[in-house]
């Protein structure tokens, strides 16, 4: 076999390193106003996954813009309260510091216990976001329910997300190389990685997508269906069948419900 075609390991891996370097640069790009960041952040798990998930060549420009625009809205709102939720945690720590009474001490680390649980939120929202179609408030819960699941996976991506800050402050030499670092493909190969994960935990609640299926819908690779009239906000969960075989996929799905929905179902089978 000859590894230098188009299908051979070699040029999969230099595909991909490609395609991660091109999908940092734009994150980067996109994330300059700081108030785009969330859609950036959306924009590039969109990107990852849906290549990743259907082993899709070529248009990673193209996917990466499509996602953008697709999850502006949710990912800006999601992305502004995650900056208003950090800016009041930051004004408690400067309060009550490490120092100072025992009350302090108390509120100090609690502050600390609960920013890292919205951290651990956030880790989830903006893929969810890219990956789910609901309200935001079920999406949120629905990163609150999954970032609780899969808690192994929730921890060594928090890690993926942290480490690079720690060797930053390391020391000035390592600092330098550490920018450089991120600028050429940082973020996305944290992004990269942390997509295996995705898939893994997103997986129960998706249904598979051929790839021609995918070719004649694109948008369709990993979207779980329209918000219904549903007073209660909950909604369908599942990607869009294929028109040809909707009976059939209706019939032998399971409890396409979303997973606040599952959540309840699962504790009423208790």
């Amino acid at each position: 076999m000859n590894i230098f075609n188009s299908d051979g390991w070699f040029a999969r891996i230099f595909g991909t390193i490609g395609d991660i370097i091109v999908v940092n640069i734009l994150f980067i790009i996109c994330s300059i106003p700081i108030f785009t960041m969330g859609a950036s952040m959306s924009a590039m798990y969109y990107t990852l996954l849906k290549k990743q998930r259907t082993d899709e060549t070529g248009g990673i420009i193209k996917l990466f813009f499509r996602g953008f625009k697709d999850n502006f809205k949710k990912s800006t709102i999601a992305w502004l309260l995650f900056l208003l939720i950090a800016f009041v945690f930051s004004l408690d720590f400067n309060l009550f510091g490490k120092g100072g009474p025992q009350e302090n001490k108390l509120m100090y680390y609690t502050s600390v216990i609960f920013f890292i649980l919205i951290c651990f939120i956030a880790i989830y929202l903006f893929p969810v976001i890219s990956a789910f179609e609901n309200t935001l408030k079920n999406l949120i819960l629905q990163s609150i329910y999954m970032a609780a699941k899969n808690f192994i996976f929730t921890i060594i991506i928090m890690i993926l997300y942290t480490l690079p800050a720690y060797f930053l402050l390391a020391s000035p030499q390592v600092f330098m190389v550490g920018i450089f670092i991120l600028i050429v493909c940082g973020f996305g190969l944290i992004a990269y990685l942390s997509s295996f994960m995705f898939i893994k935990a997103f997986s129960p609640y998706l249904e598979d997508v051929t790839k021609q299926y995918t070719d004649d819908d694109p948008d369709s690779w990993m979207r779980s269906n329209e918000v219904s009239d549903d007073p209660s906000g909950e909604s369908d969960s599942k990607i869009l069948p294929d028109k040809s075989s909707s009976d059939q996929v209706s019939s032998s799905q399971k409890d396409s419900r979303k997973v606040t929905k599952k959540l309840e179902v699962s504790n009423a089978n208790k």
